[in-house]
């Protein structure tokens, strides 16, 4: 007896121990560091560019709003094929356009009076004419960009890259030592719009009202485009010259994989920044920014500030195939287990074996906001060491965090049977995996192959099973949370933002064109900070897409900072 009081009060102990440690843990961080001081060319140009960028919001919004006239859209096939711009090998080059002379030169390539056409707007089967009007569009938008930016295009190297794609170099002031440079990138393309009439404003109408910019492309990408191209236009007018090299990339097919554009783009960039980079083998550049997430209001209950998500890393995927080989004959004579009860096995066992939960870098992001969330949630994610398989459980209890911390499974395609009353030789499904950084393309893989192969065996029969690999792409580096670019970016958003919205890294779910860039730039980060709420992100590929006015100022003046900070 007097054994087990012993031990009842040494557990007693212990626990409360370990919850006093636990809210000492989370009282300590409840408090914010005070910021770092900004660079000086940041504390010097940040104020007044602010200042200029909001006193001519409206100009900055009319120019966007002619970039989203422009239906620069890019196609796939019915099967979600790429469909390139480019003319076949040996084809007919693609047609030119006049030269622009303002906002009103993109008239050929805009929908006017007639409202947009079923073939402009769908996503599958693109017919030659909405091809044609895609390309010229392109053509006009660069000749947007030349009106609207003549110190930009004459400072600046321009490389046209297959036609469409966009590469500046903007080359350091004479005898300065070879630097890895730093890139600003955003795309000129828009996915369709197929639902244009159930839009409160046309896609592709490009209209202003007193609080926003409205059109496909406002919130991707087009706005970053714009207003990086503002925010160098507007350095150039101040005399400001950059002591390493900035490299502006504008891509024309990120929508459908980046093939022809990011890709081209990155294979270029060292012979475009030779003689102001390090020679081969080292990267040329430092840091790469692109469109990532955003700046969110209301990223999770009861967070008191507004979190600037820098996604530091992508997943990767792969499309899982599994095909079951049965015996073909009539219905009236079963086997044992044909090809579809095989495979519906296979499946099934595949989506109860879920893979392994990793709770970084969801963790690195959940501890970036632990000085704005309230106490409970913070007394949890502030002790993982020992309440980790509850954070974990809190985390898989919704889709959209389960998806920050796993590999994910989506059975998104069946096949099988073609009669009522025949046995069909051969089913198959595929399985759609969002490949977490921690695993790999070959480890997912060779999970799901053992899984579906017990279940299939188990079934007693039902044929040979075969697992294939479609379409795979390991999940990118992940970048530093730390280091310039990562300064650079967080003095940014201090400069363009009030109340210095708290920075954290975060896991970008889905795939950019950055996948083309892995080899030339040391660290990628994936940002834009659009100020948007939760519910105001479904407008991205969403219906009824803007922009606020007043946040392309502050765009324009994040994207100036983010140069000015890392190239002083």
């Amino acid at each position: 007896m007097d054994r087990l009081r012993t031990a009842s009060f040494a557990a007693c102990a212990v626990v409360a121990t370990v919850a006093s440690i636990c809210v000492a843990r989370a009282l300590l961080s409840g408090s914010r560091p005070p910021p770092p001081p900004p660079p000086p060319a940041v504390a010097s140009l940040g104020p007044s560019l602010l200042r200029a960028f909001l006193s001519r919001k409206s100009e900055l919004a009319s120019r966007l709003a002619a970039a989203l006239r422009l239906r620069t859209i890019s196609f796939e096939t019915p099967e979600g094929h790429p469909v390139s711009l480019l003319p076949p090998s040996g084809g007919a080059p693609p047609p030119s356009l006049p030269p622009c002379s303002g906002c009103g030169c993109c008239r050929a390539a805009l929908c006017g009076d007639e409202g947009p056409s079923p073939s402009r707007d769908a996503r599958s089967a693109p017919t030659p004419t909405s091809l044609s009007d895609s390309r010229a569009a392109f053509l006009a938008f660069h000749a947007h960009l030349e009106a609207c930016f003549p110190r930009l295009h004459a400072a600046l190297e321009k490389h046209v890259i297959n036609t469409y794609s966009l590469l500046f170099v903007w080359r350091p002031a004479a005898g300065s030592p070879p630097t890895p440079g730093v890139a600003l990138c955003a795309h000129m393309d828009v996915v369709p719009a197929p639902d244009a009439a159930e839009w409160a404003h046309p896609p592709f109408a490009g209209e202003v009202d007193a609080t926003h910019v409205h059109g496909r492309g406002a919130i991707d990408d087009k706005h970053s485009l714009m207003t990086i191209c503002e925010a160098v236009e507007a350095l150039l007018e101040r005399g400001w010259a950059p002591r390493r090299a900035v490299v502006l990339a504008f891509g024309h097919d990120e929508e459908i994989g980046g093939f022809d554009g990011a890709r081209a783009i990155a294979a270029a960039l060292p012979g475009a920044l030779a003689g102001c980079v390090p020679p081969h083998p080292a990267k040329p550049l430092s840091f790469l920014l692109d469109e990532g997430l955003f700046l969110l209001s209301d990223f999770m209950p009861g967070l008191r500030e507004r979190v600037a998500v820098v996604c530091t890393s992508e997943k990767g995927h792969v499309n899982v195939e599994l095909a079951v080989e049965g015996v073909a004959g009539h219905s009236s004579v079963p086997p044992r287990s044909g090809a579809i009860g095989a495979l519906a096995r296979a499946l099934a066992a595949v989506e109860a074996a879920p893979q392994p939960v990793h709770l970084r870098p969801a963790a690195q992001l959940f501890d970036a906001l632990l000085p704005a969330m309230p106490f409970l949630p913070r007394l949890l994610f502030a002790n993982r060491w020992a309440l980790s398989p509850l954070l974990a459980w809190a985390l898989l209890a919704r889709p959209a965090t389960a998806a920050m911390v796993r590999t994910t499974t989506a059975a998104t395609l069946v096949s099988g049977g073609v009669k009522s009353n025949v046995m069909p030789p051969r089913a198959s499904a595929v399985v759609n995996r969002r490949v977490h950084p921690h695993d790999t393309v070959a480890g997912v893989v060779a999970r799901d192959r053992a899984v579906a192969a017990r279940a299939v065996a188990a079934g007693g029969g039902g044929g040979a099973l075969a697992v294939t690999a479609l379409e795979p792409l390991e999940p990118s580096p992940v970048a530093a949370a730390g280091g310039e670019g990562w300064e650079a970016i967080g003095h940014a958003i201090a400069a363009a933002f009030e109340g210095r919205p708290l920075q954290a890294p975060g896991l970008m779910l889905g795939n950019t064109d950055t996948r083309w860039y892995w080899g030339t730039a040391e660290n990628i980060y994936r940002h834009c900070p659009t100020e948007l709420t939760l519910e105001e992100t479904k407008m991205f590929h969403g219906r009824d897409e803007r922009v606020k006015i007043a946040n392309l100022a502050r765009l324009a003046t994040f994207y100036a900072c983010v140069i000015a900070g890392a190239c002083s």
